[in-house]
């Protein structure tokens, strides 16, 4: 009861603040939506190459780019999102043609857990390297 009332009190302090106001409703969708079920808000890990050729990082298809991204790039574009470690509820936002994303079997519970350990927890199924063609 405590708690709701002072995220209650927080939320009209914040609503009266004019450039706080957006940035708040921005972070709190964030934290609620990782917070909650972030299988279906990460749909699957991702390898992006950033920041430079040969580099890669983690990412989360978060959707499917839509309306006039689709139509100006006249390929699939994707949303993709890159946490960076280890606080993974900052990052970096990309919208990418989906032929530059190399797909991961890699469950996200297990990207994260990557992310926030920098790279020192991996997962035996995660240290498995896939049989070559």
């Amino acid at each position: 009861y405590l708690g709701r009332k002072l995220v209650e009190m927080g939320d009209r302090l914040f609503d009266r603040i004019p450039l706080g106001r957006g940035i708040y409703k921005a972070i709190k969708q964030f934290l609620n939506t990782v917070a909650g079920d972030s299988e279906k808000s990460f749909r699957r890990v991702v390898l992006v190459e950033f920041p430079s050729p040969g580099t890669y990082v983690l990412g989360f298809v978060t959707g499917v780019a839509s309306g006039e991204v689709q139509a100006k790039t006249e390929e699939q574009v994707l949303n993709v999102f890159v946490p960076t470690t280890p606080n993974p509820t900052t990052g970096f936002f990309f919208m990418m043609p989906e032929r530059k994303l190399t797909p991961l079997s890699m469950p996200v519970e297990d990207a994260f857990k990557l992310l926030i350990s920098g790279g020192v927890v991996v997962k035996e199924s995660l240290d498995k390297t896939p049989p070559q063609p």
